[in-house]
């Protein structure tokens, strides 16, 4: 019997703890951007929230932000994220999505990508 994949909720906690223990310039945190129902969405409509946020976000101390998508193999972006994707484009915000089902081949990319742009010390 083949594994189950992996969950993208599995992803998410894998990266956050990886975080927890990498020396980063700044804070980091993950921003949920989904809801249980209805009025839960309504709610977090009406207290700010703002629909294709990527996961996980990087404000570094010379005021510099940067985003992780976690996506699994195959995953796309929604519409909302693919708007949020091209205003971070237009205004030259480093971001990347990583589409993997391995936790070792995420914290790999996040660590090129954070290395990258100043948030590895």
């Amino acid at each position: 019997m083949l594994p189950k994949r992996v969950t993208e909720d599995a992803l998410h906690i894998a990266l956050a703890q990886w975080l927890r223990y990498q020396p980063l310039a700044g804070l980091w945190w993950h921003t949920p951007n989904t809801h249980s129902s209805v009025q839960h969405a309504v709610k977090l409509k009406r207290m700010g929230m703002l629909p294709g946020v990527l996961d996980f976000q990087f404000l570094h101390p010379e005021n510099r932000l940067a985003f992780i998508e976690l996506k699994r193999r195959g995953g796309v972006l929604n519409p909302s994220q693919k708007i949020f994707v091209n205003w971070l484009t237009e205004n030259a915000i480093p971001f990347v999505v990583i589409r993997t089902d391995s936790v070792d081949e995420m914290c790999r990319s996040a660590a090129t990508f954070l290395s990258a742009n100043g948030f590895i010390r």
